[in-house]
This record gives structure tokens, C-alpha cells and sequence, in this order.
């Protein structure tokens, strides 16, 4: 299994496609699993890690209020391919979760298992935002 990292900035086209860099694209040849992320960001899983955290999420209780809550954001998704040229259609309820609209930017950051695609304005944010609670984190893992 991939363990993805990286940082790229590429572009949503007037399809509401983006190309995904050619580093990850070995990793996602079997299709891919598109659906929310937190912190307003598109959560994109190789189909293989889809499979296994899905059935993770099959065998939680689905009667608690936040099992549900789980399951509608993360199943709602969508599993598609990546087509000849390396794109990727982002559907319209994912982009609008994520803030990114067709001819901006997107920031695509390989996060251990998965990808995360990012309005750059947010992604900015949120790295701002966490700067002094990673720095925390680091230290308590000293490493």
C-alpha cells in the first residue's frame, strides 16, 4: 500500500475535472473512492483502501445519531476512475463541500492513506490555523 505525501497545486477545468499529478497515479490504477473530508476538504481513497475502511464503517453500530452522521458523509461519496489524461471529474456536491469552482485552483496533499484535494485558500487556513497545535503534537511525540 502507497503511503501518499506531497503537495501539488493544479487547476479544476471547465468540466469540473483535475488532473491528478502522475506521482500518485500508479497507486490508483484500480479506481478510487471520492467523498467528503473533514475540514472542507474532498477525501480521494484508492479503491483497495476504500474497500477496507468501508467495511470498518459497516461493522460500527448504525442506531447511535453519530454512526449515522459517519456513514451519510462518508457513503453519500462516490467510487469512479481516472481517465487516459490523468483527470478526475469531481461531482458537484463534492465541490461545492470543498469550496472549489471550475477554472480555480485546487491543492491536492498526499495524506498517509488517501489524498486530500483543497480550496487554496482554505488549505492555506488551515495550516495557519494548526501551526501551533502541530508544533505541540511533535513535541509530545519526540520523535
Amino acid at each position: 500500500m502507497m503511503v501518499f505525501s506531497g503537495e501539488h497545486e493544479h487547476g479544476v477545468d471547465d468540466k469540473g475535472r483535475v488532473v491528478i499529478p502522475l506521482a500518485y497515479r500508479d497507486a490508483l490504477v484500480g479506481g478510487v473512492f471520492l467523498t467528503r473530508g473533514m475540514d472542507n476538504c474532498i477525501w480521494l481513497f484508492p479503491k483497495a483502501t476504500w474497500d477496507t475502511l468501508s467495511s470498518r464503517l459497516r461493522q460500527a453500530p448504525s442506531f447511535s445519531s453519530r454512526s449515522r452522521m459517519v456513514d451519510r458523509r462518508m457513503f453519500a461519496g462516490t467510487g469512479t476512475e481516472i481517465d487516459r489524461q490523468g483527470r478526475l471529474l469531481l461531482p458537484p456536491p463534492l465541490r461545492q463541500h470543498a469550496g472549489l469552482k471550475e477554472g480555480d485552483g485546487v491543492v491536492i496533499a498526499g495524506v498517509k492513506n488517501r489524498l486530500e484535494l483543497w480550496n487554496p485558500d482554505r488549505w492555506q487556513q488551515a495550516l495557519e490555523a494548526d501551526a501551533e497545535a502541530f508544533d505541540a503534537a511533535m513535541a509530545d511525540l519526540d520523535l
